[in-house]
């Protein structure tokens, strides 16, 4: 396999992140790399495949309806996203490893803060009752786009402007208030997840971020 690229979208809109998620998904058939995005956006909530219902929608808030899986979720500033625009094919992966890899990256990271989480029978991974990381994904000609999102500083009720994952009783919480400790920026957290996702997928040629 070719090396694979890291790239950081600081504070940049939705909208343009997922456009180049795109873009590098059609050159990746042309045998451009494979590219993992690292990702924080301003205020803007989604809509999956699925639809998903908004309850109200904030101040300066953008909605955007898309073709990952999923319902509705809530992007923007303290959560973390992280798209692997990744050749499945190529690696020989199944799209239920390629999640459980994603999955077991977020578990990870949290535990380098003693945050026990777990994998359940609803998408995403969770902190004892309460949701503290998103997971949708579109393949596509075997190459995913989209990802997952983990909540780091974002306050958890920032979420009530929709019905998440179809169910109005489901609460959220961040790394923040799980942690014993004060977590380090994002762009830390962003480079140890990425890591750990590689491991994850058995392979360790990183370029550097850019």
């Amino acid at each position: 396999m070719s090396r694979i690229q890291r790239h950081w979208h600081w504070s940049v809109p939705y909208i343009e992140t997922l456009a180049l998620q795109q873009h590098r998904r059609q050159r990746m058939l042309q045998g451009e790399a494979e590219l993992l995005l690292l990702a924080e956006h301003p205020p803007t909530i989604t809509l999956g495949k699925r639809g998903g219902q908004i309850l109200n929608t904030p101040l300066n808030t953008t909605v955007q309806q898309i073709r990952r899986g999923g319902l509705a979720t809530w992007h923007g500033p303290g959560q973390l996203a992280l798209y692997p625009i990744i050749h499945l094919h190529k690696r020989r992966l199944g799209i239920r490893n390629f999640v459980c890899a994603l999955e077991r990256s977020i578990i990870d990271v949290l535990a380098l803060y003693q945050i026990t989480a777990k994998r359940s029978s609803s998408p995403g991974i969770w902190v004892g009752e309460k949701k503290i990381a998103s997971i949708g994904l579109d393949v596509k000609d075997g190459i995913s786009i989209h990802g997952a999102a983990l909540n780091i500083y974002n306050e958890p009720r920032v979420f009530e402007c929709i019905e998440p994952c179809g169910d109005p009783t489901l609460q959220y919480t961040n790394l923040l208030l799980e942690s014993n400790q004060q977590p380090p920026s994002l762009h830390s957290i962003g480079l140890e997840w990425v890591d750990l996702f590689l491991k994850r997928i058995n392979n360790k040629e990183v370029d550097t971020i850019v």
